[in-house]
């Protein structure tokens, strides 16, 4: 880069298509993908690309030759734009990808290659309803940049859990997912769009579903006194314990902020609910994810305990002093009362 600042449009390092890039520091760009979401690449390894030296075990174990490079170089790509995706969406920062450290990569990409093919379908049906204006209304979506966020690795895979939901009545769809040979559709343009319809099944099953979910919403004060307490214990906590943390603040989106909390508790696992500040909207997502039957871990600073409203004092709430301490008590409790993720 010989040290000049460069923004404006680049090709996604993960999957090629058209990205917004931008040079955050002298070492580090920053890219914004439709695809792959928002991630960080070292400046230094950009130009050479990511290149494996050779097949990871892990790859080896899923039936890429041992000297496919090509293949296996395409596959790490898949699941690092799985995890890039999912760190973007749920608000978690993701760590800066050097593109020349393949072992860092591998262990990076190996979490997502292990996601249950039984648990993608229901992702879908969950991506489907986050794009349903309301119930009846189709929802379109785009195979290509969809698939990181069900965790597929491409087109044709996603299209194959389209033809599940169908399938098995979950959703109603009119545009072909096959080609004329009987094939899955892989190269679908970026720009073309899918309508689908969640049918009343569809909508029970949404209903019945969210124990299998990774995600664990995080309902505090966004103050920025509260910054270090997020970024330092409770996001690390849910992450060591084997989940995603999702606090809404930090999510892109264009929906009102009330329906997002709403949809995203519904698919939440469990809650954490962090009361310091007192913040009227934490006691209404804790309660309404009680409401729906889903743990809640109430957590408060030490200083501010005794400001604990009069109806949840009943509850054992997490009292810290440091991020540090919450950190640590913050896994302990999830790990026994929610279980250990995967």
């Amino acid at each position: 880069m010989n040290g000049e600042r460069l923004n404006g449009e680049k090709p996604c390092p993960l999957c090629d298509l058209p990205a917004k890039f931008w040079e955050a520091t002298t070492t580090v760009g920053d890219f914004e993908c439709k695809k792959c979401g928002y991630f960080k690449v070292a400046l230094y390894s950009l130009n050479s690309g990511l290149k494996l030296s050779k097949v990871p075990t892990f790859l080896l174990n899923k039936g890429v030759g041992q000297y496919d490079g090509p293949r296996a170089t395409a596959l790490l790509k898949a699941y690092l734009s799985i995890y890039t995706r999912e760190s973007s969406e749920s608000g978690t920062p993701p760590t800066v990808l050097d593109l020349l450290n393949s072992s860092a990569l591998e262990n990076l990409a190996e979490t997502y290659a292990n996601t249950p093919v039984t648990a993608k379908p229901d992702k879908l049906l969950r991506l489907l309803e986050r794009r349903t204006a309301y119930p009846g209304a189709p929802a379109s979506f785009n195979p290509e940049l969809g698939c990181p966020a069900i965790h597929a690795v491409s087109a044709a895979e996603f299209l194959y859990y389209v033809d599940a939901l169908v399938t098995q009545g979950l959703i109603e769809i009119s545009t072909p997912t096959k080609d004329p040979s009987g094939r899955y559709l892989e190269n679908v343009s970026a720009d073309v769009l899918y309508p689908a319809t969640i049918t009343m099944a569809g909508w029970a099953r949404l209903g019945a579903t969210g124990g299998n979910s990774r995600i664990a919403f995080v309902a505090m004060s966004f103050d920025a006194s509260l910054d270090s307490a997020f970024s330092e214990g409770i996001a690390p906590a849910i992450r060591d314990a084997g989940y995603e943390p999702l606090r809404v603040d930090k999510v892109h989106h264009n929906e009102k902020i009330c329906d997002r909390i709403v949809a995203e508790i519904r698919r939440a696992r469990f809650v954490v609910a962090d009361v310091t500040m007192q913040r009227q909207g934490v006691y209404f997502e804790a309660g309404f994810a009680m409401a729906l039957g889903l743990p809640v871990i109430w957590c408060c600073r030490k200083d501010d305990l005794d400001n604990v409203h009069f109806d949840t004092r009943q509850y054992n709430h997490i009292v810290w002093e440091q991020p540090a301490h919450l950190h640590q008590q913050l896994v302990d409790r999830i790990r026994a009362t929610i279980g250990a993720g995967r």
